[in-house]
Parts: structure tokens; sequence; C-alpha cells
């Protein structure tokens, strides 16, 4: 997920969005989260979702809710969302 972090001012503000949002995802929803790219802009950031499951269904529903949860926190805009399944 491509998110816009629009009320970060520092890389320092990014952090602590960053870190709600990935201690959440881990604790609600048992999905492995990182910065993938944008690490020194603190407006931007591609955050990698991955979880492991034989069955797409699975996949789907677990990563649905992930990605609204995301959605939900206060100060992120989406910009892109790409779901790969390998």
């Amino acid at each position: 997920m491509e998110l816009l972090l629009p009320e970060t001012h520092s890389l320092k503000d990014k952090r602590s969005v960053l870190s709600r949002i990935k201690n959440g995802a881990r604790k609600q929803f048992n999905v492995s989260v990182a910065e993938l790219r944008y690490h020194d802009q603190f407006s931007r950031t591609l955050l990698g979702i991955v979880t492991i499951n034989n069955e797409t269904r699975i996949i789907d529903q677990i990563l649905g809710p992930v990605e609204q949860f995301v959605e939900r926190q206060a100060g992120i805009q989406v910009l892109n969302r790409k779901v790969e399944i390998i």
C-alpha cells in the first residue's frame, strides 16, 4: 500500500504513525508489515503487508480487513494498493 501522510512533518512523526499501523496490524491480523520505499521522505511511504496461506480465499479474508484498518487510521491517505498472490 502506498500511503500519503500529510500530517507528518518529520521522520519522527512518520515513525510514530507507521509504528501504530504496523503494531496494530500485527496484533489484530497476524500479518508481517514492512516499509519498502520512501524511507527518507516523511510524508510518503510504501508498506508491504504479508500473510501466508495456501488458499486465496483466506488470504483475501485477511488482507481485506487489514486494508480497511489502514484506511481508518487518522492522517493517512491511501494513494495506491496492489495485491500480489504467489
